[in-house]
């Protein structure tokens, strides 16, 4: 498995917040989000999340923006296994599906998730990789799948994690805000906050309709243990 870690969008939804450090070495995102977020779950101290502006009014009306996805054009290299894939393929698929998702809207009827970060999986063959399909590769989506799934710690702790599957590629959402009821209900790490609504899928993926935004992406490798 290949993880391409800290992959986040240019700024479509409001600024990114600035970083300010203090003159002990400390630093902490300042901004409209920040300070809600802190006051909201009465957090006190610094925080490193990246975190993104929402404006609701985009979400809401979203499709004065965006264009439901239906292009076909990349289909051929997400449906190579990782182990089979040369560089430049895998360079290829990373910019690719950075540029398509990242900013994306996921509709899920009465929740609209929008992704602002993430990290993105290039999964071997279900033989190898079986955690990414379960036991005999039926979870390998042949269009891009968005999947709300529930996730267990220690088998103890339940939480919920929203990824988009595409043949071998997975896009796991770690940054990002869902809006229910004109609210909007922000997470930061790969877990829904306060989500109470199951599991869920959805086809149902809207990307921009104009190339105004950019990412930006950081490789790492990530290594498998028994």
């Amino acid at each position: 498995m290949l993880w391409f870690g800290d992959v986040f969008g240019g700024g479509n939804f409001g600024p990114l917040e600035m970083i300010d450090t203090g003159s002990n070495g400390a630093s902490c995102h300042t901004g409209d989000y920040a300070r809600w977020w802190k006051e909201t779950f009465q957090i006190r101290g610094f925080e490193y999340w990246p975190t993104q502006s929402p404006d609701l009014q985009r979400i809401l009306n979203y499709n004065n923006h965006y264009k439901l996805f239906a292009d076909n054009t990349v289909a051929a290299n997400v449906n190579i296994p990782f182990m089979t894939m040369t560089n430049k393929a895998v360079e290829d698929i990373i910019s690719d599906i950075t540029s398509l998702f990242i900013d994306s809207i996921i509709d899920f009827e009465n929740i609209k998730i929008c992704v602002t970060s993430g990290d993105i999986l290039l999964h071997n063959h279900f033989t190898i990789d079986d955690y990414a399909y379960g036991e005999n590769g039926n979870d390998l989506h042949r269009v891009p799948t968005a999947v709300v799934r529930e996730r267990s710690y220690l088998s103890s702790t339940t939480y919920y994690e929203l990824s988009i599957y595409w043949g071998f590629i997975e896009l796991l959402v770690t940054d990002g805000f869902y809006v229910e009821d004109h609210s909007p209900n922000l997470f930061l790490g790969s877990s829904l906050r306060f989500w109470k609504h199951g599991e869920l899928t959805s086809n149902e993926i809207y990307i921009m309709s104009d190339s105004s935004k950019e990412t930006y992406t950081s490789p790492r490798l990530l290594n498998q243990y028994n």
